[in-house]
């Protein structure tokens, strides 16, 4: 009795006209794709990779003009360290632009903002301020 080769234990089973027909279909559509995957493939490969999320210090907060209570937010990438300290990394808001708040988005200036501060049952001294220290920040793409 013949040894199969290594890694295959037990036939497929039989071959039907219908299985080898519907393998060869499947071949002739990725030969009709393969410009289109290599495309893709070269799209992917320009942009650099980035981690599915930065964690970053905020290291100055810009008014956004003509917007009540919204920032544009100055940034640098950080590692922390075993001992909780912040390492400066390579990335920051010089060369990938500067991050928002997505809580501010709706901010207006009037009733409830971004968390859920209400301005209508705040004291009168009290001021929404830009957010500061270490965050994480979520990379996209317009």
């Amino acid at each position: 009795m013949r040894t199969p080769p290594r890694g295959i234990r037990q036939g497929i089973g039989r071959i039907t006209a219908q299985s080898l027909q519907s393998t060869l279909d499947a071949a002739d559509l990725v030969a009709d794709r393969a410009p289109s995957v290599a495309e893709l493939a070269d799209g992917i490969s320009r942009y650099p990779r980035f981690p599915a999320f930065i964690l970053a210090e905020i290291t100055a907060a810009n008014d956004i003009d003509g917007e009540e209570n919204r920032w544009e937010y100055e940034w640098q990438e950080i590692r922390l360290t075993d001992d909780n300290a912040a390492e400066v990394r390579g990335l920051t808001s010089a060369g990938f632009g500067n991050a928002i708040n997505v809580c501010e988005i709706d901010n207006d200036g009037i009733n409830i903002e971004g968390p859920g501060w209400d301005l209508s049952t705040a004291p009168g001294d009290f001021n929404i301020r830009p957010i500061s220290g270490i965050v994480q920040l979520w990379p996209y793409r317009d």
